[in-house]
């Protein structure tokens, strides 16, 4: 009795209830199956970028008892991989069977036998992924509004709620990934600066949109950063480059027309400081509670000047308290680093900022401010911050 060796091809991405279906009816059919996965990159040029790595599907598939050997699929035609593989008959699915790789293989294999196997689940990997897809835009909702674009959040994604902040960048600035001044428009501006009614220039967000990602990443293992990963979608067949002198004109024409957006993911961080101290009782409790706030936000600033980073706008609407009383500082666009490149102007601040332990001015004022607007009747100076 001759010892039959199948083969057949598959991505095999989500393995589902239609994949083991159609590997048991090709075992039934053969002694010894051989499964052709089909690599990342091929699937990327076929159809679309797996959601599992070739690893990932490569072990699951050996786990199944039907499958024998997995081998890679790199494109080879299938008469190559039979006379490799000393294959006897070769198994594809019904959406395949007029496919000019397996009708010319009867004419050049005509002693392998070709299998055409039926559906039996309506189940596919794209109706999966499509359903995914669903759940997660269901579950999206503006969080808050943003500068560009609004801030989202995506509720109830795993055990983590998601923010997704998006970041528009002009043609200049998506050339410059070190995150330097590309408009020229730091000098450095007052945080966070809005423009008047009638004024030309709006309220900008920060100054390369690269910077903001680049320090985020450089601070991933800090538990107070609640950075996740940014994913970038490239445009580059849309030139929005500006030839206006003034560079806030060209900053504002390029924005509106971005070249690429960031999409800058973070864990949802909890309420603002300010609202979360507004909720507290208005006893001494809140002032108790605020020592320990405040005196774990000056380590924090610590542990960023120790990174050489200045956060640039960080006040009690920028700090936030998650429900088991951790901080998490956020928006990090306006912040400076020595890793990103800066005029000589921001850098002089940068030093500045440094040497007198943070930008004291922007920072003391808004929580003294926040201070006398909870009436907590005691000086912000007195968890042991001095300011210029």
């Amino acid at each position: 009795m001759t010892f039959t060796i199948g083969f057949t091809t598959m991505t095999a991405d989500l393995c589902h209830k239609g994949h083991v279906q159609f590997l048991r009816a090709a075992k039934l059919l053969c002694d010894y199956l051989i499964v052709g996965l089909t690599v990342d990159e091929r699937c990327e040029l076929r159809k679309r970028k797996p959601i599992m790595s070739f690893e990932s599907r490569r072990v699951i598939l050996e786990a199944i008892k039907y499958v024998d050997l997995v081998v890679e699929d790199r494109g080879q035609s299938k008469q190559i991989m039979c006379d490799d593989l000393n294959v006897n008959c070769i198994f594809v699915g019904e959406d395949y069977r007029e496919s000019e790789e397996y009708t010319s293989l009867h004419k050049t294999h005509p002693a392998v036998r070709l299998y055409v196997i039926p559906r039996t689940t309506s189940t596919s990997t794209s109706e999966l992924i499509n359903s995914l897809e669903s759940r997660v835009l269901s579950n999206i909702h503006i969080h808050a509004r943003g500068v560009s674009f609004p801030i989202l959040r995506i509720r109830n994604l795993d055990t983590t709620d998601t923010i997704i902040k998006y970041i528009p960048l002009g043609a200049s600035e998506f050339m410059n990934r070190d995150g330097q001044d590309t408009y020229r428009v730091s000098n450095p501006l007052p945080r966070n600066w809005k423009g008047k009614p009638g004024q030309l220039y709006p309220m900008i967000a920060g100054i390369n949109g690269w910077r903001e990602v680049l320090i985020m990443e450089s601070l991933k293992d800090v538990p107070f950063v609640p950075y996740v990963r940014y994913v970038l979608t490239e445009h580059s067949s849309l030139d929005s480059s500006s030839s206006a002198s003034d560079s806030l004109i060209r900053l504002q024409q390029e924005r509106r027309n971005p070249h690429s957006i960031i999409a800058l993911h973070t864990i949802y961080a909890g309420d603002t400081l300010a609202r979360h101290v507004a909720n507290l009782p208005n006893d001494e409790f809140k002032i108790e509670k605020c020592d320990a706030l405040f005196a774990l936000i000056w380590h924090y600033i610590q542990v960023l000047r120790n990174r050489k980073i200045v956060h640039g706008d960080l006040h009690a609407s920028n700090i936030c308290v998650n429900q088991t009383g951790e901080i998490f500082f956020i928006d990090f666009g306006w912040a400076m680093s020595r890793s990103c490149a800066m005029t000589a102007t921001e850098s002089e601040y940068f030093e500045s900022c440094l040497t007198h332990n943070f930008d004291w001015n922007h920072f003391v004022c808004s929580l003294d401010a926040f201070v006398e607007f909870n009436d907590i009747s005691r000086p912000i100076n007195s968890f042991g911050v001095a300011a210029n």
